[in-house]
């Protein structure tokens, strides 16, 4: 990926200077005083509660509120970092040629019918910040992630990440795949799809030899029992915890990656599931039989199954 696109992390970004903090109370205030200081003698009445005046003002004060988080949502709407939905899709579409992925087709016919599912807005925006590294053929990181990232779903299953390796010994560029389904492993005929696109001739740099394969995968289970403090909730505190440690082992099943200025390493950590799982209320984590897991480019790391315990 370019360094430049490396170091923009959309989270990261501070609030757009137009969108404001809405207080419906302040413009409340703001238009009592307004009448204040056109009718000075209405000051008196318009300090009551049950004043009509003051409950027009209420009234006016609520709506010039709702305008204003209106505007505030419309500028965020032209935003990659806050769009959602069919604002993002415009967003896409305009700016990033690129267009929100069908997962799997609407299916009007079923009984029940079934709606169509479509890429989730996080992926789509990783995407289109990615589409810069697509104008030219593939040939850096970013650009062979895009367009992989890009192949069209088949029968619900999409490329949902990917390492791009240059190994030493040859000049091969190793693309590792991972997919949507299961544990991760690509069907063929998804590997066929991403090997079709790479090496397309509008895509593929001449000279480049691109191999394509299946990540492997590294299964494991983690086992935790958590104390608790004094007073502690543990129905509350063990559906925190669960949730997060699901969300963390989700997240590091991202193919690992070399050590490299412009990569990440990916690994699944006992500091990171400490964290997931060290909710309020808990005095301590223990996890038994654990060892770090490091997955190399061509692997993804996949939690087959977890326990977690009230010691």
């Amino acid at each position: 990926m370019s360094a430049i696109l490396d170091q923009i992390n959309l989270a990261d970004l501070p609030p757009q200077a137009i969108v404001e903090t809405v207080d419906a109370a302040a413009l409340r205030d703001a238009w009592i005083a307004d009448l204040v200081a056109l009718y000075p003698e209405i000051a008196d009445a318009i300090a009551l509660e049950s004043e009509p005046t003051r409950k027009q003002a209420e009234v006016a004060a609520l709506r010039e509120a709702a305008l204003r988080q209106r505007l505030n949502d419309a500028a965020q709407a032209m935003s990659l970092a806050h769009a959602v939905g069919a604002d993002l899709d415009h967003l896409g579409v305009t700016y990033h040629r690129t267009a929100r992925l069908l997962i799997t087709p609407a299916d009007a016919q079923a009984i029940p019918p079934v709606a169509a599912v479509w890429e989730t807005d996080a992926a789509y925006r990783a995407r289109c910040q990615l589409a810069p590294e697509a104008y030219t053929a593939a040939g850096t990181v970013g650009s062979y992630t895009y367009h992989a990232l890009s192949v069209d779903p088949i029968d619900g299953e999409y490329v949902a990440g990917i390492s791009c390796v240059l190994p030493a010994d040859d000049d091969r560029v190793m693309i590792t795949v991972r997919g949507s389904v299961g544990d991760g492993t690509p069907s063929a005929e998804l590997l066929a799809a991403v090997t079709a696109r790479l090496t397309d001739d509008y895509v593929r740099p001449l000279g480049a030899t691109i191999e394509v394969q299946a990540a492997e995968v590294v299964a494991y289970t983690v086992t935790a029992s958590l104390e608790l403090e004094d007073g502690a909730g543990a129905d509350l505190v063990l559906a925190a915890a669960q949730a997060d440690l699901a969300a963390y082992v989700a997240d590091a099943r991202r193919l690992g990656q070399e050590a490299a200025p412009s990569q990440y390493i990916t690994r699944v950590a006992r500091s990171g599931l400490d964290a997931a799982l060290h909710q309020p209320g808990v005095r301590r984590v223990t996890l038994t039989g654990w060892t770090d897991i490091a997955p190399t480019p061509y692997q993804s790391a996949y939690c087959t199954g977890y326990e977690v315990t009230i010691a």
